[in-house]
């Protein structure tokens, strides 16, 4: 009866010498209904033959050497190819036989080495081949051909190994029903797990931000310079004084105050500045708030407001510290004569001159601030950048919060709706939460007052 399971066998040796004595060995190991291997049933040039070699043994079940009269080519290691391939076999701890053609049989002068050197390696193959190994001794090819038929069974039996079968019969009757089984038990408890797994509330934290009041989000604003074009003072001349008044007014006088007069540009900048400071004013000092809604302790957390171009963020404590610009009007000699001098208290400047042909700022005015020092923790903080306020803390314990309270300015700078785009992470969180807020700037009525 033919075996059920075949084995894979490697026949190695040298092969000019032996090239016969191989095509015996592998038709021998076929009529036993096996499968031989050798490096004939595998082409490689020098750089990949040693890496095919190794991959074909590590999936053989015996290996066979047959040894002649010539130790073959050498490696780069000092040893031939077939010596490389008996250790290699060893290591892996397949079972080895060794085939060892009697010294005193006849050759011709091409089945023989003719190095000494060469022969000295071959000498010491030998000796480790038979050493302690399954070894025999053939004289011609019929004779090997015998001995390697009589000792695969042998070994068969001696060293049994993996082997390889029919896939229809790898798996018996009784072991295929219990494999359903089990697969099909299998997917009932993956469905179970997965059912159980939409029924669990995922713990971890869940956070907020607020602003507050109402008026962080809804701002007033008045442009005081909206279509109005500043143009250039007008000088000064003798003959526009009033006669009464000519007296107490020299040409020096007229020539100072025409010199001290600024340019388009000087007044266009100090109005603007003027402009802002009315609309600082109008500032709301905002409360940002961080709440954990969730059920655990959120850790690491970062959250980022980008504000729309319709507001300009100030720190607080720089916010209070705004000074009104320093009044680049000179003091006109008829007012002089008249002895009736601004009142320079803050930022109030009549420009009721004649000379001066622009629009009416006088009506502008900024309060004076006490000093604020923000408070600094290292548990938290609060950057401002390029009106980006990024919000850093370490911790925030579930159903805690924190407030940033007098820390900002909101400063409206143009008439407008935007949105406050909100970025919250924290080591809890695979990705950020996004949302944004509406921010609305509306126009100032004249009625308002500051």
């Amino acid at each position: 009866m033919i075996n059920e399971k075949k084995y894979q066998i490697f026949v190695s040796s040298t092969y000019k010498d032996l090239w016969q004595a191989r095509e015996k060995v592998i038709e021998t190991i076929l009529n036993l209904y096996h499968f031989p291997l050798g490096m004939e049933m595998f082409s490689a040039d020098d750089d990949e033959q040693w890496a095919i070699i190794q991959e074909m043994l590590s999936c053989t079940d015996y290996y066979v050497v047959i040894i002649g009269h010539k130790y073959g080519s050498v490696t780069a290691e000092g040893v031939s190819y077939t010596e490389k391939e008996y250790d290699y076999a060893v290591e892996k701890g397949i079972p080895v036989m060794a085939f060892i053609r009697n010294r005193e049989v006849a050759l011709k002068p091409s089945e023989k080495e003719s190095s000494s050197k060469l022969n000295r390696k071959l000498d010491a193959f030998i000796a480790k081949a038979t050493a302690g190994k399954m070894c025999n001794f053939w004289d011609e090819m019929d004779d090997l051909a015998t001995k390697i038929a009589v000792a695969l069974p042998k070994m068969f039996v001696r060293k049994p190994q993996i082997g390889w079968i029919r896939g229809s019969e790898g798996v018996s009757k009784e072991l295929s029903q219990e494999l359903a089984e089990l697969s099909n038990e299998n997917r009932k408890l993956r469905e179970k797990v997965r059912n159980l797994e939409s029924q669990v509330v995922t713990e971890k934290p869940q956070l907020a931000v607020t602003l507050s009041p109402d008026s962080a989000t809804k701002l007033v604003f008045k442009d005081h310079l909206k279509d109005k074009d500043l143009k250039a003072l007008k000088p000064m001349v003798m003959d526009e004084v009033a006669d009464h008044l000519q007296k107490y007014v020299s040409e020096s006088d007229i020539e100072e105050y025409n010199s001290a007069l600024p340019s388009k540009e000087q007044l266009t900048d100090w109005a603007n500045k003027l402009n802002f400071m009315m609309a600082a004013e109008c500032a709301s000092i905002p409360n940002i708030e961080i709440e954990n809604i969730g059920n655990v302790k959120a850790r690491d957390i970062n959250v980022t407001l980008t504000m729309p171009d319709i507001v300009t963020v100030m720190y607080k404590d720089k916010y209070d510290e705004l000074e009104t610009p320093k009044n680049i009007m000179p003091v006109s000699p008829v007012e002089k004569a008249e002895k009736q001098f601004a009142s320079r208290r803050t930022v109030g400047v009549r420009l009721g001159h004649s000379f001066y042909d622009g629009p009416d700022l006088s009506g502008l005015r900024v309060k004076t601030r006490d000093f604020y020092q923000s408070n600094v923790s290292i548990n938290h903080s609060l950057l401002l950048r390029d009106n980006v306020i990024k919000i850093q803390l370490k911790s925030l314990m579930h159903t805690c919060n924190k407030i940033f309270e007098d820390k900002l300015a909101f400063i409206p700078v143009a008439v407008g709706k935007g949105e406050i785009e909100i970025s919250i992470i924290c080591e809890e969180f695979r990705e950020p939460t996004m949302f944004k807020v509406p921010i609305e700037v509306i126009e100032k009525e004249e009625s308002d007052t500051p």
